[in-house]
């Protein structure tokens, strides 16, 4: 029983240990993902938008896409919390909900509130 525990425990810090890694890749695509938005090499390519060519191309769904554009969107409103995940204190989901929040509340968003 103690060794399935300590297995057990070790794949628990592995899973922490890679979320943190799939964190920090989801913001490098999400900058990446608004860089190409605006490059409107998509319209080249002749999807209807960036968030269908990611959609497409990368396997995704709409709002899975649109939620690492609004993350990159709001990037500068998000210091803190960008920082927090960077820190491993929250994951990019719960960034992506904030960028979210700051798309539906404007320029009243305080993420200090949030946080």
């Amino acid at each position: 029983m103690l060794q399935a525990g300590l297995e057990g425990a070790a794949l628990g810090l592995e899973l922490i240990s890679l979320r943190q890694a799939i964190d920090q890749l989801e913001l490098r695509f999400a900058r990446l993902s608004l860089e190409f938005d605006q490059s409107e090499c998509w319209d080249y390519e002749g999807a209807n938008s960036a968030i269908d060519w990611i959609r497409i191309n990368c396997k995704m769904t709409s709002n899975a896409v649109s939620d690492r554009i609004a993350v990159s969107e709001h990037e500068a409103d998000l210091v803190e919390s960008i920082q927090a995940v960077d820190a491993g204190e929250i994951g990019f989901a719960h960034l992506a909900v904030l960028a979210r929040t700051a798309n539906v509340v404007g320029d009243s968003f305080d993420e200090a509130d949030l946080l």
